[in-house]
């Protein structure tokens, strides 16, 4: 399964990518400052890791390209650099195991690509493909010192709707928890202007 808007390709996962998702647990870690830093990446046992991802790749391999998928591989310019992923939340914008409301996420693994507009690209390319399989109420989450997500998030239409003051203590300091809801018309406007 492949999804392209512009120069950004979501899709499934392939046995080529196994060496650079090991190699993100393991050497370019810098992303794991920004997403859930108060969560640190887990140790990995390579060769254990490797095994789980080629199931990972052999599962995917079976399902048919219509089925929706909930996360994918990000390409820019024909390089993997990242995925993307979904989960639920609750009315209460915690993380639980069903619900119709979905939040996206990101990851940009390679650090060297930062500050160059990938993060906006990517994230619109992930909503486009919600969009177009019937999904319209779209969040995001992230923390208040990770300004450039809080900076895509609202230029591509994302609102707060919700903040936790205080609860996340990330390399000694305190920040809140904030969930942002699509706006469909702001992104219709982003994607027009």
């Amino acid at each position: 399964m492949k999804y392209r808007y512009k120069n950004i390709v979501l899709r499934d996962m392939v046995e080529s990518d196994i060496a650079d998702r090991i190699r993100w647990l393991t050497v370019e870690t810098a992303w794991g400052d920004w997403d859930a830093p108060d969560e640190p990446i887990e140790p990995i046992e390579p060769e254990a890791f490797r095994e789980e991802l080629l199931e990972a790749v052999r599962k995917l391999a079976d399902k048919p390209n219509d089925e929706h998928r909930w996360r994918f591989e990000v390409d820019a310019d024909g390089a993997h650099i990242g995925r993307v992923t979904t989960y639920c939340i609750g009315s209460d914008y915690r993380w639980i195991k069903e619900s119709n409301r979905y939040a996206l996420g990101i990851d940009i693994c390679e650090s060297c690509l930062w500050n160059k507009g990938l993060g906006r690209r990517i994230l619109a390319t992930f909503i486009l493909y919600h969009l177009d399989g019937g999904i319209r109420e779209l969040y995001l989450q992230t923390w208040s010192g990770n300004n450039r997500m809080i900076h895509v998030a609202e230029l591509l239409g994302f609102t707060e709707c919700s903040r936790i003051i205080g609860n996340r203590t990330i390399r000694g300091g305190v920040y809140d928890s904030i969930t942002f809801q699509l706006d469909l018309l702001v992104f219709r406007q982003y994607l027009n202007g």
